[in-house]
Protein backbone atom coordinates (compact mmCIF):
# COMPACT_ATOMS: atom_id res chain seq x y z
CA UNK A 1 0.00 0.00 0.00
CA UNK A 2 1.20 3.59 -0.97
CA UNK A 3 1.87 5.65 2.21
CA UNK A 4 0.13 9.52 2.19
CA UNK A 5 2.72 12.10 2.06
CA UNK A 6 0.30 14.96 1.06
CA UNK A 7 -2.76 16.07 2.33
CA UNK A 8 -5.50 18.50 1.22
CA UNK A 9 -8.76 19.46 3.69
CA UNK A 10 -11.29 21.54 2.01
CA UNK A 11 -14.67 22.12 3.76
CA UNK A 12 -17.64 23.17 1.90
CA UNK A 13 -20.29 25.75 3.78
CA UNK A 14 -23.73 25.85 2.12
CA UNK A 15 -26.45 27.69 2.69
CA UNK A 16 -28.87 24.93 3.41
CA UNK A 17 -29.19 21.28 3.77
CA UNK A 18 -31.18 20.82 0.07
CA UNK A 19 -28.27 22.58 -1.15
CA UNK A 20 -25.73 20.49 0.74
CA UNK A 21 -27.40 17.33 -0.13
CA UNK A 22 -27.91 18.21 -3.90
CA UNK A 23 -24.04 19.80 -4.30
CA UNK A 24 -22.95 16.44 -2.73
CA UNK A 25 -24.80 13.97 -5.17
CA UNK A 26 -23.72 15.82 -8.15
CA UNK A 27 -20.21 15.97 -7.02
CA UNK A 28 -20.00 12.39 -6.60
CA UNK A 29 -21.40 11.52 -9.79
CA UNK A 30 -18.41 13.91 -11.63
CA UNK A 31 -15.55 12.69 -9.07
CA UNK A 32 -16.52 8.84 -10.25
CA UNK A 33 -15.69 10.26 -13.69
CA UNK A 34 -12.44 11.96 -13.50
CA UNK A 35 -11.26 9.08 -10.17
CA UNK A 36 -9.10 6.74 -13.07
CA UNK A 37 -7.57 10.00 -14.38
CA UNK A 38 -6.96 11.17 -10.63
CA UNK A 39 -5.54 7.84 -9.71
CA UNK A 40 -3.18 7.63 -12.65
CA UNK A 41 -1.87 11.01 -11.55
CA UNK A 42 -1.36 10.13 -8.12
CA UNK A 43 -4.67 10.78 -6.27
CA UNK A 44 -4.47 7.96 -3.38
CA UNK A 45 -7.67 8.37 -1.28
CA UNK A 46 -10.75 10.48 -0.94
CA UNK A 47 -13.32 10.82 1.83
CA UNK A 48 -16.02 13.23 2.31
CA UNK A 49 -17.25 13.96 5.68
CA UNK A 50 -21.13 15.57 6.90
CA UNK A 51 -19.54 18.15 10.09
CA UNK A 52 -22.14 17.26 12.42
CA UNK A 53 -20.82 19.14 15.57
CA UNK A 54 -21.49 23.19 14.23
CA UNK A 55 -25.21 23.55 15.09
CA UNK A 56 -26.83 25.53 12.34
CA UNK A 57 -24.33 24.99 9.90
CA UNK A 58 -24.49 22.65 6.43
CA UNK A 59 -20.54 22.11 5.68
CA UNK A 60 -19.05 19.28 4.01
CA UNK A 61 -15.26 18.39 4.51
CA UNK A 62 -13.07 16.87 1.99
CA UNK A 63 -10.33 14.65 2.76
CA UNK A 64 -7.85 14.23 -0.17
CA UNK A 65 -4.58 11.93 0.39
CA UNK A 66 -1.94 12.05 -2.32
CA UNK A 67 1.68 10.29 -3.06
CA UNK A 68 3.76 13.00 -3.02
CA UNK A 69 3.11 17.31 -3.34
CA UNK A 70 3.82 16.78 -6.88
CA UNK A 71 0.97 14.25 -7.17
CA UNK A 72 -1.40 16.88 -5.86
CA UNK A 73 -0.36 19.73 -8.26
CA UNK A 74 -1.11 17.43 -10.89
CA UNK A 75 -4.99 16.85 -10.40
CA UNK A 76 -5.09 20.23 -9.68
CA UNK A 77 -6.65 21.55 -12.96
CA UNK A 78 -9.37 18.64 -12.71
CA UNK A 79 -10.40 19.64 -9.22
CA UNK A 80 -10.31 23.52 -10.48
CA UNK A 81 -12.82 22.32 -12.81
CA UNK A 82 -15.26 20.33 -11.53
CA UNK A 83 -14.70 23.19 -8.36
CA UNK A 84 -15.75 26.14 -10.61
CA UNK A 85 -18.92 23.87 -12.39
CA UNK A 86 -20.08 23.26 -8.57
CA UNK A 87 -20.19 26.43 -7.47
CA UNK A 88 -22.06 27.85 -10.24
CA UNK A 89 -25.15 25.47 -10.12
CA UNK A 90 -24.62 26.01 -5.94
CA UNK A 91 -24.09 29.00 -3.39
CA UNK A 92 -20.74 27.79 -1.03
CA UNK A 93 -17.59 29.04 0.67
CA UNK A 94 -14.92 26.77 -0.02
CA UNK A 95 -11.75 26.59 2.50
CA UNK A 96 -8.86 24.57 1.78
CA UNK A 97 -5.74 23.70 3.97
CA UNK A 98 -2.81 21.74 2.46
CA UNK A 99 -0.20 19.71 4.81
CA UNK A 100 2.61 16.91 4.42
CA UNK A 101 2.04 13.94 6.68
CA UNK A 102 4.20 14.36 9.87
CA UNK A 103 2.87 11.55 11.68
CA UNK A 104 0.86 8.30 10.72
CA UNK A 105 -0.18 5.72 12.94
CA UNK A 106 -2.66 3.50 12.72
CA UNK A 107 -4.24 2.71 15.57
CA UNK A 108 -6.49 -0.34 14.90
CA UNK A 109 -3.11 -2.13 13.74
CA UNK A 110 -1.32 -1.11 16.83
CA UNK A 111 0.56 -3.58 19.12
CA UNK A 112 1.38 -1.13 22.14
Amino acid sequence: MTKTTFLNYTTIDYLNEKDMEQALIRSQVQRIKHYPKLKELGLLRCVIVKVWNKEGMFRLGHMFEYKDEESFKKCQPIWQELSQKHTQKTPAKMFSNRGIVVDDIDVASYKG
